[in-house]
């Protein structure tokens, strides 16, 4: 199951980007119902973060499959003294091959899910412990050449598509 995915990867690393250098553990939870922080979550600390990465989805209805570099993801992250807490969206997309009105989830290799984590986690590390952080090479920007579809995107239809996230 795709959330076990992001669950497990996370979980190693903040072991070992987190756990260890800070004392905290952190947690992450798949909330597809995700929605912006309100001014009394940002006052509770919570903080959040949006990206991008490289996704594939799959049409139940027609099993037409596309691949997508601008599935959006929102994250929503807090630490308190007992330890972090991140929250995570995936945003959607429809089909355009056939009249379904249907949602899809994104499916992600590994190697991106890692990436999208390394981001979240080094954006942890600088709001939540003040670290100075360089960009390294996970943070690079890749020019989108086809044409983002809008009438398809939740996060668009939702107004929450940022063109200028990162995508890798």
């Amino acid at each position: 199951m795709e959330d076990d995915n992001w669950s497990e990867a996370f979980l190693s690393m903040q072991e070992n980007e987190l756990e260890q250098h800070y004392g905290h553990r952190w947690t992450l939870h798949i909330k597809n119902n995700l929605v912006d922080l309100t001014s009394n979550n940002k006052q509770n600390g919570w903080k959040d973060y949006i990206t991008t990465s490289f996704g594939r989805f799959v049409c139940s209805q027609c099993h037409h499959f596309w691949m997508s570099a601008r599935v959006s993801l929102l994250f929503h992250f807090c630490s308190k003294s007992e330890g972090g807490k991140v929250n995570l969206r995936v945003y959607r997309q429809k089909c355009r091959n056939c009249t379904s009105e249907e949602m899809i989830t994104a499916t992600f290799k590994r190697d991106k899910i890692n990436e999208v984590l390394m981001r979240l986690i080094t954006r942890i590390k600088k709001k939540c412990y003040n670290e100075r952080i360089e960009l390294g090479p996970h943070f690079h920007h890749l020019e989108i050449t086809k044409p983002h579809e809008v009438k398809f995107c939740e996060a668009c239809i939702l107004g929450k598509c940022s063109r200028t996230a990162d995508a890798s």
